[in-house]
């Protein structure tokens, strides 16, 4: 699979995973990626999304 589908696939379940994360009161997200570097897309989804959230990398 291309990293930019793979990419788009991540970002759209994020989407999905936050908008039902929004309705659990006092939340505080822990999203981890298995990346060397952030991913842009990531990132900027994060950026906009409204839930508390604490971005971490890990390697492979």
């Amino acid at each position: 699979m291309p990293i930019e589908y793979a990419v788009s696939l991540q970002v759209a379940e994020l989407t999905r995973l936050s908008q039902t994360l929004m309705l659990v009161p006092d939340l505080h997200w822990l999203v981890v990626e298995d990346a060397v570097s952030p991913t842009r897309r990531v990132l900027s989804f994060l950026d906009s999304c409204s839930v508390p959230h604490t971005y971490l990398l890990g390697k492979r």
